[in-house]
């Protein structure tokens, strides 16, 4: 395990790729719970492109994934 001193030093990133979600699905059913996350990631690739396909994702599902973030207030982050 780590020492208590390495405990202090780390940070847990969840990250969402910022994709359409299937129906019924939502990011909280992923999200491993507040006591686990310091940070929110998201993958930022093509989304805003006006080209990309539905399956990559749109601004629109960046946005959700900001707005979770939001709700959870968490920082967020690009992750890739």
């Amino acid at each position: 395990g780590l020492s208590d001193e390495a405990l202090g030093k780390v940070l847990f990133v969840w990250h969402s790729w910022g994709a359409p979600l299937s129906e019924g699905l939502t990011l909280e059913r992923f999200y491993p719970g507040d006591d686990y996350v310091d940070w929110v990631g998201v993958s930022i690739f093509q989304q805003f492109f006006p080209w990309s396909p539905y399956w990559g994702g749109t601004v629109k599902d960046v946005e959700n994934v900001l707005k979770f973030a939001k709700r959870k207030k968490r920082p967020v982050m690009i992750a890739e």
